[in-house]
């Protein structure tokens, strides 16, 4: 189990202090990229399916 990688919670609290509003920023950051991915691949698949 030491091995598993760390979820996001684990990172933020191990982080927190040390650059933690950056860590959440970034996370946030990344959360939003994530969501416009998806919707362009959902795009992409309507557009397949025609």
């Amino acid at each position: 189990q030491a091995d598993s990688p760390a979820t996001v919670e684990q990172t933020e609290e191990k982080e927190e202090g040390l650059g933690g509003v950056a860590w959440s920023k970034r996370l946030e950051e990344m959360e939003k990229r994530q969501t416009r991915i998806e919707a362009l691949l959902e795009e992409i698949a309507r557009g397949m399916r025609k």
